[in-house]
């Protein structure tokens, strides 16, 4: 009797068990084992879901009540930090053996990359929280010095997003190490590697070299970035630092085995970074075959398949040293015009189980969490076709990490968990503290605003200073401080000109893009070339009467520096706006006024001085403004950009990034800490052709990758749509093998809007809202594929 009894309450709570985790489940949107995770440990009361207590059935209140008295009846876990400093530090980290060891005890690293400059400063603990509860115990992460230091000798490691001492100690409170990456360069697919634009002031710079005066501009940084860091070192005050990188993947831009020069510039770091009171671990990273190390360093890895094959020839090349895949590309990025870049998490997980639990490697996936490219800070990939840079990168840096651009989970981070759960049990790895995966965050949508006022660029120009030159020069030449200039954004070149017929670029150097204006009216659009290229200037533009002087502006967008490869070092390439003679009809153009926007927040605030107007047919470069009321507490949400070009957005003050209509990313990623309860200012910079609206949704829009196109065009062409122009025929498409059309619906309602319709080479509409689960509605028979990759592109 007895044990039927026990029998009958072990059961009824094994099933309440599967209730509340049921529920848990529902609301949170994780999965059943990760809840059931949270709740074996003892932090299942910050598992983060607001749960309704008041709908729980009375059984499943008592076992709530029963796991919570078994919680306080168990004892404390130890923390990463009890457990690696016991009994005083005596040692760092170490990888000189065929596993890495911490202050005399084993630890296999399982790090995530973690820009802190590409995520707001007040979302950096909870996502490190995430961080902690994948089974992480380091972070790894970047310097960039373009921010730390703008302007020579004024360094900022205090403000916002770079309070790198607040982020430090953030780590430590997530109980976690840090595997710190201070550069110099640090590529990120950053604008210049993360190398500061005041450099290329020198006319025989060679960055990532030891050329004195690149070395002596390191030497003064890394003198300030390290006494700001040299505290949080593990082996001088226990801090969350365990190793430093020099450089970063120098193998794919010098080698060290073969040029002494480039071993001389490796060796120097170091000598810099030990003089400056780095006592840590030093490694380097390179991917496969590259040389790019030295023998005093650990040597460390980066790739993304074949990996056992790689670290088979690592252990091979490096016999006596730990394994550390430094960069496990966990995803890749995007760039203007190209296809949303995607990895599968099947294939993630595969080369995951490879790296640890069978070569038992330590890694780092880079990135678990991307971020954002906020303003003017995304890059270049370094591609150039006959002069003209090819591929700018996006604003998001979503990498389709684990972790989401905004910080949410993917379901990359759901196996990244797994496996090192999975890693731990086998390898019997000592039990410490951890947290539960914190709740979603959702993202919500404030609907469509339509943009009400405009002020264009050339109605301000008499409040901006400006600089005059002889001949235009380099956005970086304008003598705007000591030993700078202009880093980033838009430099405006102004000159007289009568009535004239071409536009002659002696160079063709227009880096990387320009609008074209004579007396305020756009007249062209061009880009950077290798060589010299006219441009037409059309009659209709003057009027032929009294005026005999018109201004001729030339408006240059900076894209982003090249961060990668050898055009790093191309000057031509690397300095930004105009840098040669422009000939009006044959004959040199001279007396430039030239005017700097870096639009940084006091110059976008300062807007509100000005008188706007009502908006206007688009005629040159102009500023939109609008509102969006939000009464209750802000959540993180997206901009999406109907019928805009190529623009910056603003809000309030804050700069989101570039927006390109030729995607992949038709949304830009709103933080909430951006905006505020009551009024907000949105400020749209277009330099092509406006939109009228813009569209709060609560999803991202990144694009179709080549994998879902294909499988949209395999479906469509065994479906076979038809249609006629007199009317809406529906069509079940449940016919292709039972999926295909939740597949479409799914794929339309995460990239496409509600009640979305465009006019493509004809009517052609989807209707979401009167579908009946598996039809859709085609009219006049244009090909959904048309349909699909106009909207993805």
């Amino acid at each position: 009797m007895v044990y039927f009894y026990s029998s009958f309450m072990l059961s009824i709570m094994f099933l309440t068990v599967l209730n509340t985790v049921s529920a848990l489940s529902s609301e949170a949107n994780i999965p059943y084992k990760h809840i059931m995770s949270c709740m074996a440990t003892k932090d299942f009361a910050k598992i983060g879901v607001s749960f309704r207590i008041k709908f729980m059935t009375f059984a499943e209140k008592l076992f709530l009540v029963l796991i919570s008295v078994n919680y306080s009846l168990s004892s404390e876990l130890q923390t990463l930090y009890d457990y690696y400093t016991n009994g005083g530090i005596k040692s760092g980290l170490k990888g000189d053996n065929s596993h890495f060891t911490l202050n005399g005890k084993e630890i296999t690293i399982f790090s995530g990359s973690f820009h802190y400059f590409r995520v707001h400063q007040n979302n950096w603990r909870p996502i490190l929280r995430k961080f902690k509860a994948a089974g992480l115990n380091a972070v790894q992460f970047y310097s960039p010095w373009n921010l730390h230091e703008e302007t020579p000798d004024k360094f900022d490691f205090e403000t916002g997003l770079l309070n790198i001492s607040d982020f430090l100690m953030a780590i430590k409170e997530m109980d976690m190490f840090a595997m710190y990456r201070p550069g110099p360069y640090i590529c990120a697919e950053w604008e210049f590697g993360g190398l500061p634009a005041w450099l290329l002031r020198d006319p025989n710079m060679k960055v990532r070299s030891s050329y004195k005066p690149f070395i002596d501009a390191v030497d003064r940084y890394w003198k300030r970035l390290f006494a700001v860091v040299q505290d949080f070192q593990f082996t001088t005050k226990g801090g969350p630092i365990i190793a430093v990188q020099i450089e970063n993947e120098f193998g794919s831009f010098g080698n060290t085995a073969k040029h002494i020069h480039d071993s001389n510039y490796m060796k120097y770091l170091g000598i810099i970074a030990r003089n400056h009171g780095i006592k840590e671990l030093l490694f380097t990273s390179d991917g496969p075959g590259r040389h790019g190390s030295l023998d005093e360093y650990l040597y460390t890895i980066n790739f993304n398949s074949n990996t056992l094959k790689h670290l088979r020839d690592m252990s091979v090349w490096r016999p006596n040293q730990a394994l550390y895949v430094a960069e496990y590309w966990s995803g890749w990025f995007d760039s203007w015009g190209s296809k949303h870049s995607t990895q599968s998490v099947d294939y993630y997980g595969q080369q995951l189980d490879a790296m640890i639990l069978q070569m038992n490697s330590s890694f780092n996936a880079y990135m678990f969490i991307g971020g954002t490219n906020f303003g003017f800070t995304a890059g270049n990939v370094g591609k150039v076709v006959n002069g003209t840079i090819t591929a700018s990168f996006i604003t998001s840096y979503d990498y389709n990490a684990p972790l989401d651009e905004s910080g949410n989970y993917t379901d990359k981070y759901w196996k990244t968990k797994e496996l090192i759960d999975k890693f731990n049990v086998e390898r019997n790895v000592p039990k410490l503290s951890t947290y539960s995966p914190p709740k979603v965050t959702r993202a919500i949508g404030y609907g469509v605003i339509k943009m009400s006022e405009q002020l264009s660029l050339a109605h301000i120009l008499p409040r901006v200073k400006f600089y005059s030159s002889k001949t235009p020069i380099s956005m970086e030449n304008l003598n705007i401080g000591t030993n700078y200039g202009q880093n980033v954004g838009f430099t405006l070149y102004r000159t007289a000109i009568s009535e004239s017929k071409t536009i002659k670029f002696t160079k063709g150097r227009v880096n990387d893009r320009a609008a074209l204006m004579v007396d305020n009216r756009q007249i062209g659009f061009v880009i950077a070339k290798n060589s010299a290229f006219n441009h037409t200037i059309p009659d209709h533009v003057f009027d032929h009467k009294k005026q005999m002087v018109y201004n001729l502006d030339i408006l240059v967008e900076n894209m982003g520096r090249i961060g990668f490869g050898n055009y790093i070092t191309d000057n031509r390439i690397q300095r930004k706006g105009l840098n040669e003679d422009i000939l009006i009809d044959n004959r040199p153009q001279h007396n430039w006024q030239i005017y700097p926007f870096e639009m940084k927040t006091h110059f976008i605030n300062g807007l509100r001085n000005e008188t706007w107007s009502q908006i206007e047919e688009y005629k040159s470069p102009t500023f939109y403004r609008s509102h969006l009321r939000i009464d209750d507490t802000p959540e993180d949400t997206y901009i999406k950009l109907h019928h805009w070009t190529t623009s910056t957005v603003f809000i309030n003050g804050f700069n989101l990034g570039r927006y390109a209509s030729v995607g992949p990313a038709l949304t830009l990623y709103v933080p909430s800490h951006v905006l505020h309860r009551g009024v907000n200012e949105i400020i749209i910079f277009e330099t092509q052709k406006n939109g009228q609206i813009v569209e709060f949704i609560d999803h991202p829009i990144l694009g179709y990758n080549n994998l879902q196109l294909t499988c949209i065009r395999v479906i469509i062409q065994f479906i076979g749509f038809t249609g006629d122009s007199g009317g809406c025929e529906r069509y079940p498409i449940s016919l292709f093998l039972g999926g295909a059309s939740s597949y479409i619906v799914g794929l339309s309602r995460q990239f496409i809007d509600h009640n979305l319709r465009l006019t493509l080479f004809g009517t052609l509409y989807i209707h979401f809202n009167h579908l009946s689960g598996d039809k859709l509605c085609v009219q006049n028979g244009f090909s959904v594929v048309s349909y699909f990759h106009t909207v993805w592109k």
